[in-house]
C-alpha cells in the first residue's frame, strides 16, 4: 500500500535530483501532496492512473510546465483555467470521463499534441481550430458526431484519430490539411467523404475501415487519384490531381465580398479599383471630417516633391478625394483601408530614407501623425470600424495567414501584375501593395487581414466574370452577361469578349497558383479549388446542341 509518505519522499527526491520532471503514475491519489507547489522548475509531469475527477487546480498554477499526463484518472472536464498553462506543448487525458472541453485549451497557443482519446465527448469546442501549432490530435473512442469545421485550420496537423466515434459526416475543408499524413476514420458512421480529401498531398495512410460509404470513391481510387487507397486499411502515398468525381459541373457559389478594397468590371473592359459603398459600411463622423481633409492636404503639401516620400503625397491626395466634401456619410471600409495604405506607406519611406542616410522631415512627420490621429478617432467612433479592427485582430490571432499564405497571395498578385489587360494600372497596384511584406508593427495585425481581403475580393470579382460567361464559354461563344460597373449592356460587349476570354485563360493557366492560393487560405478560400477545378470541367466538356 501506497503511503502519504511514501508520496512526499518521492516529490522531495524530484526537488532535489530532478526538479523538471515527477512521476506519480499509479498510486491511487486522489490529491497531490502541497510540495508539488513547491516545484518552480516542472516542466513535465504525469499523475496517470490515479483516481483524479478533475484536474488538481495546484497543476493550473505552474507555468513552467510543457507535458502534463493524467491519463486514466475519472477527470469529467478540461476546465477554463487550462488556459494559465501558457507554455505546454502535450496534454494527454485518454481514458478518463470528459464530457466537456472548455474554451480556455484554445488559448494554449503553444498546444503541439492533444490526446483526448477514450473519453465520453460527444462534441468538442469551434475554439479547437485556433490551436495553429498542433501536430497531433487524438480524439478515438468518444461519442462524437459532428465535428466543427474550423478543424481545417489546424494546418500543421500531422496525424488525426477519429476512430471509434460516431461522426455522420466530415468537416469539407479537411482535405485542406496539406500537413496531414496519417489519417483514422475506422467504424464511423460515414456514409459520403468530403471531396477536398484529393488534396491531401502528404497524406500517408487513411484508414476507412468500418464505415457504411456508399459513393464511389473514385477519387480516392481512379487513375487520377490514388491506387492504392480502398475502403478499406490501405497504405496512401500521393494523391496527383483532382478526381473528375469532384468537377461536378453545377456553378461554384461565389460568396459575399470581406471587407476592404473592393474590385469591379469597368465598361466591360477590365477590373477596377472602385470605393466601398453601400448602407451598411457608412455612418456620419461629423466635424471630424472637415479635419481629416485638412490634415491630409498639409500632408500633400509637405510631401510634395520629396523624392523619399513622393507616394505620401499621392496617397494622402487619394484618401482626401474620398470624403466627401459637404460632410456627408463616408465609407468606413474605405477609411480603414486607406489607413492601413498610408501607415504602412509612411514606415516604408522612412526606411528608405534612413538607408539612404536622410531624415524624415519633420514637416511631414507631423502631418502624417495627425491624419493618423484623426483617423484612428474615426475608426474608433464608429461601431463599423470596431468591428473591423476586432475582425483583422482576429485573422491575425488564428495564424491562419502565415509566410505560406503571404507568398502565395503575392504570387498571385504578381500574376495580376503581368496579366496587364486584366486589371487597371491602380487595382493591380492595388495588390501588389496590399500583399508586400509588411514586417512588425502595430498595424501588422491589421495589414496582414488587409491583404487577405484585399486577394479574395479581386478573385472574387474575376470569378463571377467566369461563372456568369460559363454557359455561352460551352457553347463557343463569348458572354454577354456580366455585371457591368459602368456603361452596362452592348455598348460593353466587344470589349467582354476579350476579357471573358482572357480570365478563362488566367484561371486555367495559373490553377496551381490559385491552388496553393486556397490551400494556405483555409476555409473562406476553399471555394476557389472548387472553382478552378470547375471552370476546366467546363472547358473540356463538349458543347450541347
Amino acid at each position: 500500500m501506497i503511503t502519504q509518505d511514501y508520496v512526499e519522499s518521492v516529490v522531495d527526491d524530484a526537488r532535489h535530483h530532478h526538479p523538471d520532471w515527477l512521476d506519480l503514475r499509479n498510486m491511487n491519489l486522489t490529491e497531490l501532496p502541497g510540495q508539488v507547489g513547491n516545484l518552480l522548475e516542472l516542466r513535465s509531469l504525469n499523475i496517470g492512473g490515479n483516481k483524479f475527477t478533475s484536474i488538481p487546480s495546484m497543476i493550473l498554477g505552474i507555468p513552467t510546465l510543457r507535458r502534463l499526463y493524467v491519463q486514466g484518472n475519472e477527470i469529467v472536464d478540461i476546465p477554463t483555467e487550462i488556459q494559465y498553462l501558457t507554455r505546454l506543448e502535450a496534454l494527454y487525458a485518454a481514458r478518463n470521463k470528459v464530457t466537456y472541453v472548455s474554451d480556455g485549451l484554445s488559448e494554449i497557443q503553444s498546444l503541439r499534441v492533444l490526446d483526448l482519446a477514450h473519453n465520453a465527448l460527444a462534441s468538442v469546442p469551434e475554439s479547437l481550430g485556433n490551436l495553429g501549432l498542433l501536430e497531433q490530435l487524438y480524439l478515438h473512442g468518444n461519442r462524437i458526431v459532428v465535428l466543427p469545421d474550423s478543424l481545417a485550420n489546424l494546418t500543421n496537423l500531422r496525424h488525426l484519430d477519429l476512430s471509434r466515434n460516431r461522426l455522420l459526416r466530415l468537416p469539407e475543408g479537411l482535405g485542406l490539411i496539406s500537413s496531414l499524413q496519417t489519417l483514422n476514420l475506422e467504424d464511423n458512421d460515414l456514409r459520403s467523404l468530403p471531396a477536398s480529401l484529393a488534396y491531401l498531398r502528404n497524406v500517408e495512410h487513411v484508414y476507412l475501415d468500418g464505415n457504411p460509404l456508399d459513393q464511389d470513391l473514385a477519387f480516392l481510387t481512379g487513375p487520377e487519384g490514388l491506387p492504392g487507397i480502398r475502403p478499406s486499411r490501405k497504405t496512401a502515398r500521393r494523391m496527383v490531381d483532382i478526381p473528375r468525381r469532384i468537377r461536378a459541373y453545377g456553378a461554384p457559389t461565389i460568396p459575399p465580398a470581406m471587407p476592404g478594397p473592393q474590385f469591379a468590371v469597368v465598361d466591360g473592359r477590365r477590373i477596377d479599383l472602385v470605393e466601398p459603398h453601400g448602407s451598411d459600411d457608412v455612418q456620419e463622423i461629423g466635424d471630424l471630417l472637415p479635419q481629416l481633409s485638412e490634415a491630409l492636404g498639409d500632408l500633400v503639401n509637405a510631401a510634395h516633391g520629396s523624392n523619399h516620400h513622393a507616394i505620401l503625397a499621392d496617397l494622402g491626395s487619394r484618401y482626401r478625394a474620398v470624403i466627401p466634401r459637404a460632410g456627408g456619410p463616408i465609407s468606413i471600409d474605405a477609411c480603414f483601408s486607406w489607413g492601413i495604405r498610408l501607415s504602412r506607406a509612411y514606415r516604408k519611406t522612412r526606411q528608405l530614407a534612413e538607408a539612404d542616410g536622410a531624415d524624415t522631415p519633420v514637416a511631414i512627420g507631423e502631418a502624417v501623425e495627425s491624419v493618423l490621429a484623426l483617423h484612428g478617432l474615426i475608426i474608433a467612433s464608429t461601431e463599423r470600424g470596431r468591428n473591423l479592427t476586432a475582425l483583422a485582430a482576429r485573422e491575425r490571432a488564428t495564424g491562419r495567414h502565415g509566410p505560406q499564405f503571404r507568398d502565395a497571395a503575392r504570387r498571385v498578385a504578381t500574376l495580376v501584375h503581368e496579366y496587364s489587360t486584366l486589371a487597371t494600372p491602380r487595382a493591380r497596384d492595388e495588390l501588389m501593395f496590399a500583399t508586400a511584406p509588411n514586417g512588425a508593427g502595430e498595424d501588422h495585425a491589421a495589414a496582414t487581414a488587409h491583404a487577405s481581403w484585399t486577394v479574395f475580393n479581386f478573385i472574387r470579382t474575376i470569378a463571377r466574370v467566369a461563372v456568369v460567361s460559363a454557359p455561352v464559354v460551352v457553347a463557343g461563344a463569348v458572354a454577354q452577361e456580366v455585371v457591368i460597373h459602368s456603361a452596362p449592356g452592348s455598348a460593353a460587349s466587344e470589349h467582354l469578349t476579350s476579357l471573358v476570354n482572357l480570365v478563362w485563360d488566367f484561371f486555367l493557366s495559373e490553377r496551381q497558383a490559385f491552388t496553393a492560393l486556397a490551400l494556405a487560405g483555409g476555409v473562406e478560400f476553399q471555394w476557389i479549388l472548387y472553382l478552378v477545378d470547375w471552370m476546366r470541367a467546363i472547358s473540356q466538356r463538349p458543347a450541347s446542341k
